[in-house]
Parts: C-alpha cells; sequence; structure tokens
C-alpha cells in the first residue's frame, strides 16, 4: 500500500468461497469486512485460527442466526462460553438440541469456565430438573463452577437461598464468595457482619465495587449495631478516597444517596458521624 487509499483487484474464474484477509492475524488495525453470511459460514468451518472463528461466532450472534449453536462444540473453550454467553441472550435460548448439547457441557467439558457458563444458562431456565446437576457442582473446586451451581439453587430454591448462601459462605472465594455476598447484602442479618463488610472492604477499586456500594448500602440500613454500621460507613469512604478527585465528584451524589438511606433510620450519631466523615 503506497496510498492514503488503494484498490486492489483480483481477477478470478470463480466467485471465492472467501476471501479472509490478514489470514494469519498479524496486523496491527481496525478492519471492517462486509462479507455475506454465507461467507462466514464457510469461514467458522474451514477456517484454522481462533479469531477466525471468533469473528464468524460474533456475526451469527448479531444477525441472530441458528449457526450460532455451531460455537458449542468447537475445539477452543473460548469460544464454547462465548458461543453460550451469546444463546442465553438470543431467541434460540429455548430450543431443544440447544440446551441438550449445553447440559452435555455442564456434565462433560473440562473446561471450569465453560462449564460454569452452561450451569449458569441451565439455571436461568428455573428448571427443577437440574436441581442435581447444582447438588453436584456447588462444591467443585473451581468457585466458578459451585458459584454458578450456588445461583441455580437459589433459582430453584429461592426459599432456600439465604440458608444455601451461610452453608457456603466459608473460605469463599471468586465467583462463589460473589454469589454468597450477593445474597447476604440483599438478605443478610446482622451476624453476617464480618463477612459482608470485609468482602466488600477487601474489593479492587472498580466499577463492580461501585455496583457493590448500593447493595452494601442497603445492607448496612438493616445493621442496628452503631458500631459496626460506623465501620461499614468507614469502608464505603476509604473507597471514595481511592476515586481520583476529577471523577469523585461525578459520583459524590451517588454516594451520599446510599449513605442517606443508612443514617434514615439509625440515631443521630450515625448521621452526625456520616456529616462529619464525608469530606
Amino acid at each position: 500500500m503506497e496510498q492514503k487509499a488503494d484498490t486492489f483487484v483480483f481477477s478470478t474464474t470463480a466467485k471465492p468461497d472467501l476471501v479472509n484477509v490478514d489470514a494469519d492475524k498479524v496486523l496491527l488495525w481496525d478492519k471492517k469486512d462486509n462479507k455475506p453470511a454465507e461467507d462466514l459460514i464457510f469461514q467458522f468451518k474451514n477456517a484454522p485460527a481462533y479469531l477466525d472463528r471468533k469473528e464468524a461466532i460474533d456475526f451469527f450472534g448479531k444477525k441472530s442466526m441458528p449457526e450460532l449453536s455451531l460455537g458449542l462444540t468447537d475445539k477452543f473453550a473460548g469460544l464454547r462460553k462465548a458461543s453460550i454467553d451469546l444463546l442465553a441472550r438470543s431467541k434460540f435460548a429455548t430450543d431443544g438440541k440447544v440446551i441438550e448439547t449445553i447440559e452435555s457441557i455442564a456434565n462433560n467439558d473440562k473446561d471450569k469456565k465453560t462449564k460454569a457458563a452452561a450451569l449458569k444458562f441451565l439455571a436461568e431456565t428455573t428448571d427443577a430438573k437440574y436441581l442435581g446437576l447444582f447438588n453436584k457442582y456447588v462444591s467443585d473446586s473451581s468457585y466458578s463452577v459451585s458459584g454458578a451451581a450456588l445461583e441455580g439453587l437459589m433459582t430453584i430454591e429461592p426459599a432456600k437461598s439465604y440458608e444455601l448462601a451461610k452453608k457456603h459462605s466459608v473460605d469463599a472465594k471468586g465467583v462463589l464468595a460473589d454469589v454468597v455476598s450477593a445474597k447476604f447484602s440483599a438478605n443478610g442479618k446482622e451476624e453476617d457482619f464480618d463477612f459482608i463488610a470485609n468482602r466488600y472492604n477487601d474489593a479492587p477499586p472498580s466499577q463492580e465495587k461501585i455496583e457493590m456500594t448500593e447493595a452494601f448500602c442497603e445492607y448496612l440500613a438493616k445493621v442496628n449495631d452503631v458500631n459496626k454500621v460506623k465501620k461499614g460507613v468507614d469502608y464505603i469512604l476509604k473507597f471514595r478516597g481511592f476515586i481520583p478527585e476529577h471523577l469523585r465528584g461525578m459520583l459524590d451524589g451517588f454516594f451520599k444517596a446510599g449513605l442517606n438511606k443508612v443514617s434514615q433510620s439509625k440515631p443521630v450519631e450515625v448521621s452526625e458521624y456520616i456529616n462529619k466523615s464525608f469530606k
């Protein structure tokens, strides 16, 4: 290429099955293709590279094409997982063959993240027939798998959600701890304070922690021990302190709204403590 814009023309005796520019995936660039659907189907079935097939799967998902289910049996675990995630949000989520294949993945796939995605997909069906499957994997060594299984159990047995979260809260980490923490924040009791507060405090500054803050404030509003409430407020303001000043102003309304919920049903000393600490 020697010009700002170049056009390349190649003569062929027949329409090619696929035009795959940068087939080795070595160029640093933004690429815009205008391939028809049949080319992407051919690409998925014949192109060897991970990115070739990911590109095709993304296209199938965007266009709501049934070929999206082809990704469930791909040799790359990342593409199997991506296909499950896309299918969960598609019109094919209730397709019998799709569900049957995802059941097989939940039972047999060796990749833990893919297995977890399959369990999460099945949990969203709320079908009680998966109760045994979720019980089988709720104690899995992978926190992503056990977390997805616990989420499934909570979906099928909502009345037992709190007890299930309590049972699996010991040494919970990763996705499992996220599921447990979310349930405790929504339904937790005063005795759960240490687990919930420490989980919140240990979470690194992130968008996810901003989302956690709202649930944490709702939990603190239910805590009666003033010293525990103050400790929770300290953790929230500690997180606020990590936010760069040029962004903090944009989020202060969010923090104030959450802390106001905390102080509404508490003794005056709590609101005074918040007002004094919020600088």
